[in-house]
């Protein structure tokens, strides 16, 4: 048949090309300029094992300018089984040879083929790419009162990985099965316009950090060529996320691959891993191939626009997740092993946490999460904290805590934290255990300095009768005569009120600083009452002054080179409920100025 040979030979030539690869030889690289409308030739990937197998191209055109300084090659593909399947995820980075010489990789196809056409990326624009000067990391963004309250109120926004996809089709990024709750966060995080989500990577891959018998990774490397399967992987473990391509080329221990990027992200240490290809799922829509992680073998060092560079034998750079779940009266723990890097690990953090709650049974309708995380940071820095989360999107919730704030922790204008060990502990009930606080009377509205303020709040739980707590405060010896406000909260609220208190909080100076500000002092489930103008004080040169008397407050807001920053300090009394409270009442109380009674 014209234009073919025997894959036999095909094989054999392929081997021979290679044989200097080990010491740094490589393919010749054919130019866009030489490849006409018509040429032939012929492609590597795998479709079954290990094994890298024989297509045939025929040259359709050229796509000038497809992006800036880029072309694309379009062409036609025929042979094993393409004509059912049309051009499959995890093909991309296949190695197409036009005239005995390296073309490029297959970087492109579209949805609803109907015939295997796809784009490849020119060998000489990866090359270029992988040379090019790393860009800058980007500045980290600035930390703003807003910003900082959004984290510390639950509500922070999470930015999804910004990957630019191929033209025509998005990146292929494979899962093992994953719970309803984890895979609504993975398409929020990874939206549909960018990434083809796909589960067909069994779960349970050798974490990136976990090594290995030295025999088989080093077989594992000995064994990837042009044409075989790897995956740029994100999770490991206990779940398995990362994007399936194909080694374009091997020059010695430099892999190059995709012909697309993964992420973007451009200078990375992410876990590179041998896969091992199942079969190739056919779809109507986007067939792709179900393989799996078999073990790492280096690392990704750079996700560019056309395409990754790794090294064999390069360790990655990724940290410990662990997740502990009681839920039903049993407890069990995940393990998982996360890429670090500062753009994506806290989504990644999320979407573990959530797979873990909901990997036995997806959460019900109506379900109440309390959960502690506690960080390890590099330099010996840590950040713990416990939250309670309730409703219909509970899990989401705790997810997205989680996220903000890492996020905000390693990335940001101060030093950046880069995490050395993430704990996550979980109790999930399947009730929806929240109440709102209804009306708070006082037993006497009337007090002096000293006195003890009794307080019954009333509160509401979801589908069930309304129940009273009682909260005492005493008056503090100090307070000013006069009417103030007492405010009945729940815990979450009343650390946003210490800060609102205390502004120049908000305005970190070192991350010491900034951890300071996220580890939160009370809970959902608590009750509080705050009794204002408990006293006044000044904070000046990074140093605070509760309490001042009036003299001192007047000498050190006096006019000067710096302003101070005033306190507002309240009293404060918490009792602990079984609910996650919301909602809060304001009361005035008349304190009289000190002496005998009338």
């Amino acid at each position: 048949m014209r234009g073919k040979f025997p894959v036999a030979v095909a094989a054999a030539l392929l081997a021979a090309a290679h044989a200097v690869a080990g010491g740094g030889g490589a393919v010749p690289v054919i130019s866009v300029d030489e490849i006409r409308p018509g040429a032939r030739g012929y492609g590597l990937t795998v479709v079954k094992g290990s094994e890298p197998s024989r297509f045939e191209v025929e040259v359709l055109g050229v796509i000038p300018k497809i992006a800036p300084d880029r072309d694309a090659v379009i062409f036609r593909a025929e042979g094993l089984r393409l004509e059912r399947t049309g051009i499959f995820g995890g093909m991309s980075g296949s190695p197409v040879y036009i005239d005995g010489r390296l073309a490029g990789a297959v970087s492109f196809g579209w949805s609803w083929q109907k015939d295997p056409v796809a784009g490849l990326t020119p060998m000489a624009d990866i090359l270029e790419g992988a040379a090019e000067r790393s860009r800058e990391k980007p500045a980290a963004p600035a930390l703003t009162a807003e910003g900082l309250l959004s984290v510390i109120e639950g509500r922070p926004a999470a930015p999804a990985p910004q990957s630019r996809s191929a033209p025509g089709g998005p990146v292929t990024l494979a899962t093992s099965g994953l719970s309803a709750a984890a895979a609504d966060l993975v398409r929020e995080f990874f939206p549909e316009e960018r990434f083809l989500i796909a589960d067909m990577a069994p779960a349970g891959a050798a974490p990136a950090g976990s090594g290995g018998k030295e025999e088989e990774d080093a077989a594992g490397r000995e064994a990837l060529q042009p044409g075989s399967s790897i995956y740029a992987a994100l999770v490991s473990g206990d779940l398995f996320l990362g994007a399936l391509g194909t080694v374009t080329e091997r020059r010695g221990e430099e892999i190059y691959g995709f012909g697309h990027p993964f992420l973007n992200l451009d200078s990375v240490a992410m876990p590179m891993y041998a896969a091992r290809v199942i079969t190739i799922f056919p779809s109507t829509q986007r067939s792709f191939k179900i393989a799996v992680p078999e073990r790492v073998v280096g690392a990704i060092t750079r996700d560019f626009a056309t395409g990754i560079y790794g090294r064999l034998g390069a360790e990655p750079e990724t940290f410990p997740v662990s997740v502990t779940v009681e839920r039903g009266g049993g407890t069990r723990r995940y393990d998982y092993e996360l890429f670090r890097h500062f753009a994506i690990s806290p989504q990644l953090v999320a979407v573990a946490a959530a797979e873990s709650l909901t990997s036995l049974a997806d959460a019900p309708s109506e379900a109440t999460v309390s959960y502690g995380l506690n960080v390890e940071y590099e330099g010996g820095r840590a950040l713990s904290l416990e939250r309670s989360r309730a409703g219909r999107a509970a899990t989401g919730e705790m997810a997205r805590d989680l996220a903000g704030l890492l996020s905000t922790t390693m990335h940001n204008p101060l030093e950046d934290l880069l995490p050395e060990k993430v704990e996550i502990t979980a109790v999930l009930e399947d009730e929806n255990r929240t109440a709102r606080i209804e009306s708070a009377l006082l037993r006497e509205n009337e007090v002096r300095p000293g006195d003890t303020l009794s307080i019954d709040v009333r509160v509401k739980p979801l589908r069930a009768a309304a129940e009273t707590f009682v909260l005492e405060i005493a008056v503090p010896a100090g307070a000013v005569p006069g009417t103030v406000p007492l405010i009945i909260c729940d815990g979450e609220t009343s650390n946003t009120l210490d800060l609102l208190e205390a502004k120049h909080r908000l305005d970190p100076a070192t991350v010491d600083d900034l951890l300071a500000v996220l580890e939160p002092r009370r809970s959902a489930r608590q009750m509080v009452a705050r009794l204002s103008g408990a006293g006044y004080g000044l904070s000046h040169a990074d140093k605070e002054f509760p309490n001042l008397p009036a003299p001192a407050l007047a000498i050190l807001a006096a006019p000067g080179d710096t302003s101070p920053a005033p306190i507002f300090e309240s009293a404060v009394s918490a009792v602990e409920t079984p609910y996650v409270l919301s909602g809060r009442k304001v009361v005035p109380v008349i304190i009289k100025p000190p002496g005998k009674e009338n």
